[in-house]
C-alpha cells in the first residue's frame, strides 16, 4: 500500500471542498482531490459530489438525496461485501444517484435502500470503456439503473472544472509513485494515469469549451506520455549526450521559476479575500511562463537529439538484424531438413522457427521510424505471429525435448517482444498527434499479460538462448540415424548463427525502448511548452466557466500545480540522465535530490550535479576522469564466412564476414560476451572486471589491400553496452553509439589513421557490446581473410571489497 499521507500533501494545492448551508446544515457539499474519505463529508439536505482518484467508502450510506461521485477507485474494505444504501426521497421527485467508477478494492460496488435491501444494483466499474451509471430512487425504494457509455455522458463528469482538479491530482501522485521503483506503486501509476487518459480521451473534445478542451488535452498528453513511459520495459540504463547548456544555466532559471510557482499556490491557499488574491497571482502567470519557456525548449531541443541519434542506431541495428535472420533462417532450414522425426520438426518449429519469425515481425516497427503511420500495422502483425507461436507451442507434446523452463522462457520473450512494441507504437501515436487539439490519441493500453510478462528484454533473451542450447543438445541426441553427423553439424551451424540473432535481438529491443521512452519525453515536454505560452490566456477563458470564487481558485491552484510538477520533471530528469551517467562510470548511484525540499536546499543539492556535468563535458581542465588504470587486451578471432557451413566450438568468440547484397560493401562483426576465458587469462578477478575502452587496433590476417597497400574500414558500436562485474553482476547501458574511421598499412601494419575514444567518458564504450567493420569501397578486400587481431586499450574497474 502506498504512503498516501505523503501523496496527499505532495497533492494539498489540488485538495478543495466547498460547502453551502442552510439553516445550519450542510446544503451542497463539493469535495475534490487526491483521496477522500465518506465519513469526512457528512450528511448533505440536497447534493453530496465528489471527485477524486480514491474515495474510501468508511461510512454506511451516501447521506444525501442527490449524489454524483467520479473516482478512478472505491476502496469498499470497510463494508464487508454489504451494499451501499441510497436515502429515500421524502419529498417529490426521485433521488438521484450518478456514478463514474475505475475500479473497487473489497467487492463489487452495490447499492440498495433502506426500504428495499433485497436484489441490489450491481454498479458497473471498469475503464475500457467507462460507464456513467445514473440511477434514481423512487419513493418505494426502488432503484431504476442507466448506463452510458457516451461522450457527452462521460464529459458531463469529467469536463467540470472540480474534475479536472482531482485528475490533476492523479497525474501528480502517479508522477510520484513511478520514480520509487516498487512494483506496486508503479502498478498504482499505471492505473492512475489510465484513469487521467480514460476520462479525458472517451469525453472526446466536442463537449467541452474550447479552453477546457486545452487544458484537458495538456492533462492528457502528459498523463499518456508518463503511461508509455512507465510502459517501455526496464532493464538498461539510458545515457545520453548530457545537455551543457541545460544544467550549467537553466537549471537555476528553473529553481527560481519553482520558486515563484510555490509561493503562487502559498498566496493562494493562505488567501483571507480570494478575489483580490485570484487577481494578483494571475497577474504573475505571464512573467513566470515567459521564464519557463527557455528551459523547457533547451529540454526539447536534447530531448529531440537524443532521438536522432536512437533512431540512427535502430535504423542500422535493424538492417544487421534483418541480414542475421537471414543466415539464421537458412541455417534452420538445412537442419530442419536433416531431422528425420516428425515429431522433432514439429518441436523445433514451435521454438526456434515461430519464435524467431515474431522477432523478425518486430524488427518492421523499428524500421518504421522513417515512417511511423506504419507502426500500428506492424504491430497489428507482431500480435497475429505471437498468437500463431503460442498455438505451435501449445501443439507440442509433454515429452518433446522442451521442459517447463524453456516453455516459461519461451512465452517471456514472445511477451516481451510484444509489450516492446506495444510501448513503441504508443511513443510513435503520442508524437505524432501531439501538433492537434484531439485528446484522442494515446497509448496501447497494455493487457494484464504484457504487464505479468514485462521482463528485462536483455535477461529474457539470455535466459532463452540457455534454455535453446540446452534444448539443442538434447535435438543432437535424437536427430538423424543415416545422416545423423550432418544433422548434428546442421544443429551446430544454426545455434551459431542463433546466438548472433540474440545479440542483436537484445541490443534492439533496449535501443528500442529507450527510443519510445524518449519520444513519449518529448511528446510531454512540447506539450508543455505549449502550455506555458498559453497559460495566461487560458486562465482567462477557463474562470468564465466557474460559478463560484472557490472554484476559480481550485481552478487556479491547478494550473500552478501543473506548472510546478513540469519544473519538477524537468530537473528531475536532468537528474535521472546525471544518475545514469555517473552510474555508468561508477557503478555507484550519486546522492538523490529531494525536489520537495526547500529551494534553497535543491539549489545545494543540484550544485553538486552541475560541477560533475561540467566537468564530463569539458574539452579540458579538471575533467572527470575514468576510473581505473591503462591495460590492453589482445584478442584473435576466428573470422567465419557467412555462406560456408561452419561448426561453432564452446567458449570461442568469432567474427561474421558479410557482403551487403546491394551495395556489395563488406562487413566484419563481433560481440565480446561478459566472462570470456580469453579476458581470464589478461586481466585480474578472472576478467571479472568493469571496462571502458579507450583506443583500439584491428589487423585482418590474409585481407587483400587496395592498390596503395591500405586497408580503409570504419568501425562501429552497437550503443547497447554490458558492463559490470562478471555475467552475474552485469548491467545493460544504451548510448549513442560510437563510430569511427580506421586505416593502417599492411605492410607493417603501421596505423595512420586511429581509432580513438575522446575523453567525453559517459560515453566512453565498453568492451561487450556489439562491433561492427565497414571496409571501405576502396579500402581492400577482406574475402579470402581468415582472423581478426584485435588490440583493445581499455580502462579497468576491479569489484569494490
Amino acid at each position: 500500500m502506498p504512503n498516501w499521507d505523503v501523496l496527499t500533501k505532495k497533492t494539498a494545492a489540488l485538495t478543495f471542498s466547498e460547502v453551502t448551508k442552510s439553516d445550519g446544515n450542510q446544503k451542497e457539499v463539493t469535495v475534490s482531490g487526491l483521496r477522500v474519505r465518506l465519513s469526512e463529508i457528512g450528511a448533505c439536505t440536497q447534493l453530496m459530489s465528489v471527485f477524486a482518484d480514491t474515495l474510501v467508502v468508511d461510512y454506511p450510506t451516501f447521506d444525501a438525496p442527490g449524489v454524483v461521485v467520479v473516482a478512478r477507485s472505491l476502496d469498499l474494505s470497510a463494508l464487508s461485501g454489504s451494499a451501499l444504501p441510497l436515502r429515500v426521497p421524502a419529498g417529490h421527485g426521485p433521488n438521484v444517484a450518478q456514478f463514474l467508477i475505475g475500479g473497487t478494492v473489497g467487492g463489487d460496488f452495490r447499492i440498495n435502500t433502506e426500504n428495499v435491501t433485497s436484489g441490489a444494483k450491481t454498479v458497473p466499474v471498469g475503464m475500457t470503456p467507462l460507464k456513467a451509471a445514473l440511477h434514481q430512487v423512487a419513493h418505494d425504494g426502488t432503484i431504476t439503473q442507466d448506463i452510458n457509455s457516451g461522450a457527452k455522458d462521460i464529459a458531463d463528469l469529467t469536463g467540470r472544472p472540480w474534475a479536472l482538479g482531482s485528475l490533476k491530482a492523479s497525474v501528480t501522485a502517479a508522477g510520484s509513485l513511478m520514480d520509487t521503483g516498487i512494483p506496486a506503486d508503479t502498478a498504482l501509476a499505471r492505473s492512475m494515469l489510465a484513469w487521467v487518459v480514460a476520462c479525458i480521451q472517451q469525453a472526446g473534445q466536442t463537449c467541452f469549451s474550447s479552453a477546457t478542451v486545452a487544458e484537458l488535452a495538456t492533462v492528457g498528453r502528459q498523463a499518456a506520455a508518463l503511461l508509455a513511459t512507465l510502459d517501455v520495459a526496464s532493464g538498461a540504463r539510458y545515457v545520453p549526450v548530457l545537455p551543457g547548456a541545460f544544467y550549467k544555466d537553466k537549471t537555476t532559471a528553473l529553481l527560481g521559476v519553482l520558486g515563484g510557482y510555490q509561493a503562487d499556490l502559498n498566496t493562494l491557499s493562505t488567501a483571507q479575500e480570494t478575489s483580490k488574491a485570484l487577481k494578483r497571482v494571475a497577474g504573475t502567470l505571464a512573467a513566470n511562463a515567459k521564464t519557463e519557456t527557455d528551459p523547457l525548449t533547451v529540454r526539447l531541443h536534447s530531448i529531440t537529439s537524443n532521438v536522432d541519434h536512437l533512431k540512427a542506431d535502430l535504423t542500422t541495428l535493424t538492417g544487421q538484424l534483418d541480414t542475421q535472420y537471414n543466415r539464421a533462417h537458412t541455417a534452420f532450414t538445412v537442419m530442419r531438413a536433416k531431422i528425420a522425426l516428425q515429431d522433432v520438426q514439429n518441436f523445433v518449429d514451435a521454438y526456434f522457427g515461430a519464435v524467431i519469425a515474431v522477432v523478425k515481425v518486430g524488427v518492421g516497427a523499428a524500421q518504421a521510424v522513417e515512417d511511423p503511420t506504419k507502426v500500428s500495422e506492424v504491430a497489428h502483425g507482431l500480435y497475429d505471429a505471437a498468437d500463431k507461436a503460442y498455438t505451435a507451442i501449445g501443439r507440442i507434446p509433454e515429452d518433446q525435448p522442451g521442459d517447463d523452463e524453456l516453455l516459461q522462457a519461451t512465452r517471456t520473450l514472445l511477451r516481451t517482444q510484444q509489450r516492446i512494441i506495444a510501448s513503441f507504437e504508443s511513443a510513435t501515436t503520442l508524437w505524432n498527434a501531439q501538433d492537434n487539439e484531439t485528446i484522442g490519441a494515446s497509448p496501447r493500453p497494455l493487457t494484464e499479460s504484457d504487464q505479468q510478462f514485462a521482463a528485462d528484454p536483455t535477461v529474457a533473451w539470455d535466459v532463452y538462448l540457455t534454455r535453446a542450447q540446452a534444448a539443442l543438445d538434447t535435438i543432437k541426441q535424437r536427430i538423424g540415424q543415416s545422416h545423423a553427423e550432418e544433422a548434428q553439424q546442421a544443429a551446430n551451424n544454426y545455434w551459431a548463427e542463433l546466438m548472433i540473432f540474440g545479440r542483436y535481438g537484445k541490443a534492439l529491443a533496449v535501443t528500442a525502448n529507450a527510443y519510445a521512452a524518449q519520444l513519449a519525453e518529448a511528446s510531454m515536454v512540447r506539450a508543455q511548452i505549449k502550455a506555458t505560452n498559453e497559460v495566461a490566456d487560458r486562465w482567462k477563458a477557463l474562470e468564465q466557466t466557474c460559478r463560484t470564487d472557490k472554484e476559480r481558485q481550485a481552478l487556479l491552484m491547478g494550473i500552478l500545480q501543473t506548472r510546478v510538477d513540469t519544473v519538477k520533471r524537468s530537473l528531475h530528469v536532468a537528474w535521472t540522465y546525471y544518475r545514469d551517467a555517473y552510474f555508468y562510470l561508477y557503478f555507484a548511484q550519486p546522492p538523490a535530490i529531494d525536489l520537495d525540499a526547500p529551494i534553497s536546499d535543491i539549489r545545494r543539492q543540484l550544485a553538486a550535479m552541475t560541477d560533475w556535468v561540467e566537468r564530463a563535458i569539458s574539452q579540458s581542465g579538471n575533467k572527470v576522469q575514468l576510473p581505473g588504470r591503462d591495460a590492453t587486451i589482445s584478442l584473435d578471432l576466428p573470422i567465419i564466412h557467412a555462406d560456408t557451413a561452419h561448426q561453432s566450438a564452446a567458449g570461442v568468440i568469432a567474427a561474421t564476414l558479410a557482403q551487403d547484397p546491394t551495395n556489395k560493401m563488406w562487413t566484419l562483426s563481433w560481440t565480446v560476451p561478459m566472462g570470456a576465458p580469453l579476458l581470464a587469462q589478461q586481466l585480474p578477478d578472472n576478467g571479472n572486471v568493469a571496462i571502458w575502452v579507450t583506443s583500439a587496433e584491428f589487423f585482418v590476417d590474409d585481407v587483400t589491400p587496395n592498390p596503395a597497400g591500405r586497408v580503409i574500414v570504419e568501425v562501429a558500436t552497437s550503443g547497447c553496452y554490458q558492463n559490470g562485474f562478471g555475467p552475474a553482476e552485469s548491467h545493460t547501458f544504451v548510448a549513442k553509439g560510437i563510430t569511427g574511421t580506421y586505416a593502417y598499412k599492411q605492410e607493417g601494419k603501421q596505423v595512420y589513421s586511429p581509432w580513438e575514444i575522446g575523453r567525453d567518458v559517459y560515453m566512453t564504450p565498453t568492451l561487450f557490446t556489439q562491433w561492427t567493420m565497414t571496409f571501405d569501397q576502396n579500402g581492400g578486400n577482406p574475402q579470402r581473410a581468415t582472423k581478426l587481431r584485435l588490440n583493445f586499450h581499455v580502462d579497468y574497474q576491479k569489484k569494490p571489497h
